[in-house]
Protein backbone atom coordinates (compact mmCIF):
# COMPACT_ATOMS: atom_id res chain seq x y z
CA UNK A 1 0.00 0.00 0.00
CA UNK A 2 1.58 3.58 -1.02
CA UNK A 3 1.35 6.10 1.39
CA UNK A 4 -0.79 8.61 1.62
CA UNK A 5 -0.08 12.35 2.49
CA UNK A 6 -2.69 13.36 5.40
CA UNK A 7 -3.36 16.82 7.07
CA UNK A 8 -5.75 17.47 9.74
CA UNK A 9 -6.48 20.91 11.44
CA UNK A 10 -9.61 23.51 12.23
CA UNK A 11 -10.03 27.28 11.49
CA UNK A 12 -12.03 29.38 13.19
CA UNK A 13 -13.45 31.44 10.53
CA UNK A 14 -14.71 35.18 10.62
CA UNK A 15 -18.58 34.20 11.53
CA UNK A 16 -17.62 32.25 14.61
CA UNK A 17 -17.98 28.73 12.89
CA UNK A 18 -14.90 26.17 12.79
CA UNK A 19 -13.30 24.77 9.52
CA UNK A 20 -12.48 21.26 9.52
CA UNK A 21 -9.44 20.98 7.03
CA UNK A 22 -8.31 17.35 6.26
CA UNK A 23 -7.41 15.15 3.67
CA UNK A 24 -9.54 14.42 0.98
CA UNK A 25 -9.54 10.07 0.56
CA UNK A 26 -11.02 8.26 -1.81
CA UNK A 27 -14.37 7.48 0.01
CA UNK A 28 -14.95 11.37 -0.28
CA UNK A 29 -15.56 11.17 -3.90
CA UNK A 30 -18.88 11.40 -4.06
CA UNK A 31 -19.64 14.43 -2.00
CA UNK A 32 -16.71 16.44 -3.98
CA UNK A 33 -18.97 15.38 -7.38
CA UNK A 34 -21.82 16.59 -5.84
CA UNK A 35 -19.97 19.37 -4.10
CA UNK A 36 -17.90 20.67 -7.96
CA UNK A 37 -21.41 20.72 -10.02
CA UNK A 38 -22.51 22.65 -7.36
CA UNK A 39 -19.44 25.25 -7.17
CA UNK A 40 -19.45 25.15 -11.37
CA UNK A 41 -22.47 27.23 -11.91
CA UNK A 42 -21.88 29.56 -8.71
CA UNK A 43 -19.17 31.79 -10.51
CA UNK A 44 -17.93 32.63 -13.62
CA UNK A 45 -14.27 31.76 -12.05
CA UNK A 46 -13.37 28.61 -12.67
CA UNK A 47 -12.75 26.29 -15.44
CA UNK A 48 -16.22 25.17 -15.41
CA UNK A 49 -19.32 25.72 -15.54
CA UNK A 50 -23.06 24.90 -14.61
CA UNK A 51 -23.11 21.22 -15.55
CA UNK A 52 -19.33 20.83 -16.81
CA UNK A 53 -17.89 18.73 -14.09
CA UNK A 54 -18.04 15.51 -15.66
CA UNK A 55 -16.32 13.38 -13.74
CA UNK A 56 -18.28 10.22 -11.84
CA UNK A 57 -17.62 9.55 -8.39
CA UNK A 58 -15.54 6.27 -9.24
CA UNK A 59 -13.34 8.39 -11.38
CA UNK A 60 -12.77 10.99 -8.96
CA UNK A 61 -12.25 8.59 -6.35
CA UNK A 62 -9.29 6.99 -8.60
CA UNK A 63 -8.14 10.64 -8.68
CA UNK A 64 -7.78 11.49 -5.59
CA UNK A 65 -6.16 8.38 -5.00
CA UNK A 66 -3.62 9.12 -8.07
CA UNK A 67 -2.92 12.57 -6.83
CA UNK A 68 -1.58 11.28 -3.20
CA UNK A 69 0.63 8.38 -4.42
CA UNK A 70 3.11 10.73 -5.32
CA UNK A 71 4.16 11.16 -1.60
CA UNK A 72 3.94 15.00 -2.09
CA UNK A 73 0.60 15.87 -3.59
CA UNK A 74 -2.63 16.69 -1.65
CA UNK A 75 -5.86 17.21 -2.04
CA UNK A 76 -8.00 19.35 0.84
CA UNK A 77 -11.34 18.79 2.10
CA UNK A 78 -12.66 21.95 4.40
CA UNK A 79 -16.36 21.29 6.30
CA UNK A 80 -18.14 23.67 8.04
CA UNK A 81 -20.43 21.75 10.48
CA UNK A 82 -20.01 18.57 8.38
CA UNK A 83 -20.94 20.14 4.79
CA UNK A 84 -18.30 20.55 2.66
CA UNK A 85 -17.75 24.03 2.24
CA UNK A 86 -13.87 24.15 0.33
CA UNK A 87 -11.81 21.64 -1.74
CA UNK A 88 -8.40 22.51 -2.51
CA UNK A 89 -5.27 20.45 -4.41
CA UNK A 90 -1.57 21.26 -4.39
CA UNK A 91 -0.35 18.68 -7.60
CA UNK A 92 3.42 18.20 -7.75
CA UNK A 93 4.99 17.83 -10.42
CA UNK A 94 7.32 14.49 -10.87
CA UNK A 95 10.30 14.63 -13.48
CA UNK A 96 13.58 15.57 -11.66
CA UNK A 97 13.72 19.21 -13.42
CA UNK A 98 10.20 20.28 -12.67
CA UNK A 99 9.53 18.18 -9.11
CA UNK A 100 10.19 21.51 -7.57
CA UNK A 101 7.26 22.95 -8.58
CA UNK A 102 3.57 22.19 -7.82
CA UNK A 103 0.08 23.66 -9.16
CA UNK A 104 -2.44 24.85 -7.33
CA UNK A 105 -6.48 25.06 -7.75
CA UNK A 106 -9.11 26.39 -4.91
CA UNK A 107 -12.54 26.32 -4.64
CA UNK A 108 -15.04 27.72 -2.07
CA UNK A 109 -18.98 27.12 -2.09
CA UNK A 110 -20.46 30.54 -2.56
CA UNK A 111 -22.30 30.23 1.01
CA UNK A 112 -18.69 30.73 2.49
CA UNK A 113 -17.20 33.31 0.61
CA UNK A 114 -16.05 36.28 2.70
CA UNK A 115 -15.66 34.00 6.43
CA UNK A 116 -12.07 33.40 5.60
CA UNK A 117 -12.23 30.15 4.70
CA UNK A 118 -10.69 30.08 1.00
CA UNK A 119 -8.51 32.19 3.25
CA UNK A 120 -7.35 28.83 5.82
CA UNK A 121 -7.55 26.29 2.96
CA UNK A 122 -4.79 28.45 1.28
CA UNK A 123 -2.89 29.11 4.26
CA UNK A 124 -2.89 24.92 5.12
CA UNK A 125 -1.51 24.03 1.31
CA UNK A 126 1.15 26.69 1.73
CA UNK A 127 1.93 25.16 5.16
CA UNK A 128 1.82 21.74 3.96
CA UNK A 129 4.32 22.58 1.02
CA UNK A 130 6.75 24.15 3.19
CA UNK A 131 6.37 21.09 5.27
CA UNK A 132 7.66 19.65 1.84
CA UNK A 133 11.15 21.09 1.39
CA UNK A 134 11.70 20.17 -2.09
CA UNK A 135 8.18 22.11 -3.22
CA UNK A 136 9.88 25.66 -3.39
CA UNK A 137 7.42 26.87 -6.29
CA UNK A 138 3.63 27.13 -6.47
CA UNK A 139 1.65 27.80 -9.69
CA UNK A 140 -1.76 29.16 -10.27
CA UNK A 141 -4.16 30.69 -12.41
CA UNK A 142 -6.93 32.83 -12.04
CA UNK A 143 -9.64 35.07 -13.70
CA UNK A 144 -8.37 38.09 -14.51
CA UNK A 145 -11.66 40.34 -13.12
CA UNK A 146 -11.60 37.87 -10.01
CA UNK A 147 -9.95 40.77 -7.59
CA UNK A 148 -11.22 38.77 -3.98
CA UNK A 149 -9.36 35.96 -5.38
CA UNK A 150 -5.79 37.66 -6.39
CA UNK A 151 -5.86 40.17 -3.25
CA UNK A 152 -6.28 36.98 -1.59
CA UNK A 153 -3.04 35.41 -3.16
CA UNK A 154 -1.42 38.34 -2.95
CA UNK A 155 -2.18 38.48 1.00
CA UNK A 156 -0.03 34.93 1.23
CA UNK A 157 2.93 36.37 -0.94
CA UNK A 158 1.62 35.22 -4.81
CA UNK A 159 3.17 37.38 -7.41
CA UNK A 160 1.43 37.80 -11.06
CA UNK A 161 4.32 36.57 -13.23
CA UNK A 162 1.99 36.82 -16.65
CA UNK A 163 -1.19 36.66 -18.45
CA UNK A 164 -2.87 33.95 -20.45
CA UNK A 165 -4.99 35.80 -23.41
CA UNK A 166 -8.43 34.55 -24.05
CA UNK A 167 -7.87 31.18 -21.05
CA UNK A 168 -11.68 30.75 -20.77
CA UNK A 169 -14.80 31.63 -23.58
CA UNK A 170 -17.59 32.05 -21.43
CA UNK A 171 -21.04 32.70 -23.09
CA UNK A 172 -18.94 33.61 -26.31
CA UNK A 173 -16.81 36.54 -24.44
CA UNK A 174 -12.81 35.44 -24.18
CA UNK A 175 -11.62 35.88 -20.26
CA UNK A 176 -8.36 36.15 -19.32
CA UNK A 177 -6.22 35.30 -16.65
CA UNK A 178 -3.50 35.94 -14.15
CA UNK A 179 -0.64 33.75 -13.56
CA UNK A 180 0.98 33.80 -10.45
CA UNK A 181 3.55 32.41 -8.32
CA UNK A 182 4.62 31.61 -4.81
CA UNK A 183 8.45 31.21 -4.11
CA UNK A 184 8.62 29.29 -1.11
Amino acid sequence: MEAVNTLSETALLKDGRTLAIRSAVPEDAAAIVEYMCAVGGESDNLTFGAGEFDMSAEKEAEFIADLHKDGRSIMLAGFVGGELASVSALNCRGRLRNRHNADFSLTVREKFWGIGAGDAMLRAIINYARAHGDIINIHLGVVSGNDKAIRLYEKHGFQKIGDEKRSMRIGGAFVDADLMDLYL
